[in-house]
């Protein structure tokens, strides 16, 4: 065999040095005959699989501080007997001005504590989910596996803030950025292993 004579002109691999057979497809390695060839075979170059950039890191973020926003609200319920008597105390000592103190004192007494520590208590389970549920969709949109996982994770993270927006008026633009990281991580589908 010629020594500039190194992969097979049938099917592209590469061939050991002093071999007279291909050892993927078995075609005898001919030098003259490949010389009078215009075409060769090469061996089929991988595709290099797209990756996410940013959007798992994104994501991720989100997640944390979706959790972070979670244990506010918890706290927020759990000590709301105590901030209202703040508010009262402060309304009564002059600290908040005299018609806000009005309309607070107002607002407080068609309060029901204990609906109100629930609703808190919904929202802090509810951002939550959407924390742990980004947490995961990041993690596997980083490693670029398990697709219908990552993107239905990312999809329920999304839409759980838009439930809170009684709650959170910004929570619309979590929403649509999360929808956001979602078609990034649908177009990329191709590129997932599951």
């Amino acid at each position: 065999m010629a020594d500039d004579f190194k992969f097979c002109y049938k099917c592209g691999v590469e061939l050991p040095e002093g071999s007279d057979f291909c050892p993927e497809c078995g075609n005898r390695v001919d030098p003259t005959a490949a010389a009078e060839r215009t075409e060769y075979t090469a061996t089929p170059v991988q595709e290099k699989k797209g990756n996410l950039g940013a959007v798992p890191i994104m994501v991720m973020i989100y997640g944390v501080l979706a959790i972070i926003t979670a244990v506010f609200f918890a706290i927020v319920g759990l000590t709301l007997e105590a901030l209202i008597q703040m508010i009262i105390n402060a309304a009564e000592q002059g600290v908040i001005p005299e018609e806000q103190a009005e309309e607070l004192l107002a607002l407080i007494s068609q309060i029901t504590i204990g609906t109100l520590q629930l609703y808190m208590v919904i929202c802090a389970a509810f951002m939550a989910l959407s924390g742990i549920l980004a947490l995961v969709s990041g993690h596997y949109a980083g490693r670029m596996v398990k697709f219908k996982l990552c993107f239905a994770s990312c999809v329920i993270a999304s839409l759980l803030p838009a439930m809170l927006i009684t709650v959170m008026p910004f929570s619309f633009v979590l929403t649509i950025v999360g929808l956001l990281m979602c078609y990034f991580i649908y177009s990329k589908r191709e590129s997932f292993t599951d």
